[in-house]
């Protein structure tokens, strides 16, 4: 049986008979499981609980946003996404969760992707120099999420960040035979390019 309402998920029991980190172990249960709109009505109800109780609530909020991307839910997720960076960017000071900035990043690439055929080189360039800045690092380093820039890079005729990403990937030790086959490719590619 599929569960689409909070009130089914918390067995008809208010979110104030849970914890925020109760609402989010459930949450992370729903994740696992392939479950992401699930899982966003409870990291959604962990970050309301959270903000009640005065505890760290961003950890919550920032799942939950990435969890309705996820789920499908791709227009009602992008303010939620984009509220994740600026509220980073507005406290340079607060570290909770900042790294999922990445994550929020690469959902918005995707999005991108899918969207601007001819604008994903402006938009990822645009997008990662935002996370850099927040972040206070290079972005993207999540190596999952470079693989997947690199083909989206690759789909869109961008060599530059081709280029660009497959310097980063080369630097990983071990490396691995998938991430060799396909750098091997992408090399293969960039030489037929301009």
């Amino acid at each position: 049986m599929t569960m689409t309402t909070l009130t089914e998920l918390l067995n008809n029991k208010p979110i104030e008979a849970f914890t925020a980190s109760q609402l989010g172990r459930k949450a992370h249960w729903r994740t696992e499981r392939g479950q992401p709109y699930a899982a966003f009505l409870l990291f959604d109800a962990a970050a309301r609980r959270a903000r009640a109780t005065g505890e760290a609530w961003r950890g919550h909020r920032n799942r939950a946003a990435t969890a309705l991307f996820d789920a499908g839910h791709v227009e009602d997720a992008l303010p939620l996404m984009e509220a994740v960076l600026d509220d980073y960017e507005a406290s340079p000071d607060v570290q909770d969760d900042r790294h999922w900035v990445e994550h929020v990043t690469v959902r918005l690439l995707r999005h991108s992707h899918a969207t601007e055929p001819t604008g994903f080189g402006a938009a990822y360039h645009a997008r990662t120099a935002r996370a850099s800045a927040i972040q206070g690092r290079i972005s993207p380093w999540i190596h999952p999420f470079q693989e997947e820039l690199a083909a989206y890079a690759r789909e869109h005729g961008c060599s530059d960040i081709v280029r660009a990403l497959s310097v980063v990937m080369r630097r990983r030790s071990p490396m691995t035979r998938p991430l060799k086959r396909q750098l091997d490719d992408l090399d293969a590619w960039l030489l037929t390019q301009p």
